[in-house]
């Protein structure tokens, strides 16, 4: 990592919420204390239509690395989610609708509309809505990639997802060429549980561990097994059950 002057890092400052809403009530369990930390702002609406790389930084609430960039038109810095093979003094450019129908050069970081984008090239980034910013592949290592798309401009892309289902997505949507970085995110050893607590997560406590008035599975004499299938506090089974509720861009 690399070390520049703090104005030129844009984040501010996040208030925890401890898992609360606004009534003080636990809506979100296990979540509570860590270290202070900051937001870093990402450019997820692609302000800035080019920029040169500056430095690959750590960020403590995402699991990829971000890319610090300078934009030489309007002298701005600006931080983007950083690709795997990412490297400082590298040159990303943003290719928006008004270019669509131009021939376009597929380089990692480089951002255009699904329309231009080859089938079967690693992308990440990827907008629900034509304008409305990055929803879609944004975790360390992840990607997608087009399986097969209208040749009409106004028509759609098949983006097969990491968990191998199919989005429907308008070919005017933007993406991002690339795969994530820090794609070994899910074998970090944490080594404490200390080093856990830091990072804003609490213990989670097993239903058989608790009585029966906390938890269906709670109580009995020794170490019981719960003696039913596993099921929420409030009763609901938790494994096999489907939990999408927005199904509008699956086929």
């Amino acid at each position: 990592m690399y070390n520049l002057k703090k104005k030129y890092i844009l984040k501010q400052g996040l208030n925890k919420k401890s898992g609360r809403n606004f009534r003080g009530k636990i809506t979100v369990y296990h979540h509570g204390g860590g270290n202070k930390i900051n937001y870093r702002l990402i450019d997820f609406k692609h302000k800035n239509l080019q920029g040169i790389v500056k430095d690959i930084q750590y960020d403590p609430i995402r699991s990829s690395y971000i890319a610090l960039l300078f934009n030489n038109t309007t002298n701005q810095y600006f931080n983007i989610l950083a690709p795997q093979d990412l490297k400082i003094d590298d040159q990303i450019f943003v290719y928006t609708l008004n270019e669509i129908l131009k021939t376009r050069e597929i380089k990692i970081g480089y951002t255009m509309p699904l329309y231009n984008i080859p089938l079967n090239i690693p992308i990440h980034g990827i907008e629900m809505f034509a304008g409305k910013g990055s929803t879609l592949v944004r975790s360390a290592g992840n990607f997608a990639y087009i399986l097969k798309k209208d040749t009409d401009l106004n028509g759609y892309a098949y983006i097969k997802l990491a968990n191998q289902r199919i989005k429907k997505i308008s070919l005017k949507c933007l993406a991002t060429i690339g795969k994530l970085s820090n794609p070994y995110h899910d074998l970090q050893n944490f080594r404490k549980a200390g080093t856990i607590r830091n990072i804003n997560i609490r213990p989670t406590v097993r239903g058989v561990a608790m009585n029966p008035i906390d938890h269906p599975h709670g109580g009995g004499e020794g170490k019981a097994s719960g003696g039913r299938v596993s099921v929420t506090p409030w009763g609901l089974i938790t494994k096999g059950r489907k939990t999408v509720k927005n199904k509008q861009h699956e086929i």
